[in-house]
């Protein structure tokens, strides 16, 4: 573990979230409000992983590792898609 970690220190700039994600420095997964508060409890699902990725109105299509790929507002909560 070691030596990869002073791989890191090594590394430029643009090379470095590459190398921080192999060693685990980021989080692996990402939970929706619902999964987040079913996992974690209620008063943890305000901060879940996916709130904020979007402003305003906007939707995001992204994978939830509970739910599997769906579409979320900006507070991380799961919307029904609409037909286009």
């Amino acid at each position: 573990m070691k030596s990869i970690i002073n791989l890191a220190k090594n590394v430029d700039r643009l090379n470095k979230r590459l190398v921080y994600f192999i060693i685990g420095e980021r989080n692996m997964a990402s939970f929706c409000y619902e999964c987040t508060a079913k996992l974690f409890g209620e008063e943890k699902a305000e901060n879940n992983d996916l709130a904020g990725i979007v402003r305003h109105d906007e939707k995001y299509y992204t994978l939830c590792e509970g739910c599997g790929w769906i579409t979320v507002d900006k507070h991380g909560k799961k919307v029904e898609e609409e037909e286009s």
